[in-house]
């Protein structure tokens, strides 16, 4: 998976549930044809200029040829054998499902939303998806909070496992991140909770193929339960930053023991 150093701040739980939350019903209001965009492309390759012709020089080696190397920025190609950044060890929340209706709208449906984040180990957002439903209405968005530094054009593809993919266009991007929303189907919802991996993609500003894996293995128990209770997810958020702190301070303490004189 290539993940990069250039993500938003680390941001706590509860304020990406809420970035998430207010832009729900907006997404289920917005989203229509436009969703459907064209898969992540680089831009087209510029032809190389033509090289004046050379007068044959005498007994000069023939230069070795040149060996193809991968093309960047499209979906599944293979990363290359040097250059590329490591694997960074990730974090993930549960899939948790929150709930709830408009309370300045007397005939507000009950909106809910489906959704995990994933971090590194020192805090730092990496990526989150939400699954945004509204009681009564057949559309269904999957939207998707990745970072910044990314090109807008090409959009997300997001994969279950080894389905077809889907195709979705970026929404919105602000300082610290960037909204990219997908119209799915009940189809969709059912090879989520049947899936392992949901693998989005996007291309960077470097031309790469970038890659975030969501592991799918609790989203049909969230999906199909009652909504998280909010007091023990306020639990859960401090447990895992507790959790997180005393790692650091535990791999603070090993660092300094390594440095010091012996």
């Amino acid at each position: 998976m290539d993940v990069r150093i250039a993500f938003a701040p680390a941001r706590p739980a509860a304020r990406l549930l809420a970035l998430i939350a207010a832009t729900a019903a907006f997404a289920l209001a917005s989203v229509g044809v436009d969703a459907q965009t064209p898969p992540p492309a680089p831009p087209a390759k510029k032809a190389a200029p033509k090289q004046p012709a050379k007068q044959p020089a005498a007994q000069a080696p023939a230069p070795a040829p040149a060996q193809p190397g991968p093309q960047p920025g499209v979906p599944g190609a293979p990363p290359a054998a040097a250059g590329q950044p490591q694997q960074i060890p990730l974090v993930y929340s549960a899939w948790i499902k929150l709930c709830g209706k408009n309370p300045q709208d007397p005939n507000a449906k009950e909106l809910c939303q489906t959704m995990k984040e994933a971090h590194m180990e020192s805090g730092q957002f990496v990526a989150a998806a939400a699954l945004i439903e509204m009681a009564g209405e057949q559309k269904k968005i999957l939207q998707l909070i990745l970072p910044t530094r990314l090109l807008l054009p090409p959009g997300t593809r997001v994969t279950v496992d080894s389905n077809p993919p889907s195709d979705g266009p970026f929404i919105i991007c602000a300082p610290e991140f960037c909204m990219s929303q997908h119209e799915v189907t009940d189809d969709f919802v059912n090879k989520l909770k049947a899936g392992q991996t949901l693998q989005v993609q996007a291309i960077n500003d470097q031309k790469q193929t970038v890659s975030y894996l969501l592991p799918l293995a609790d989203f049909a128990k969230a999906h199909d339960g009652p909504p998280t209770d909010p007091k023990v997810l306020e639990e859960q958020r401090k447990e895992a930053q507790k959790k997180m702190q005393d790692e650091l301070l535990k791999r603070g303490e090993e660092q300094q023991k390594k440095l010091a004189p012996k």
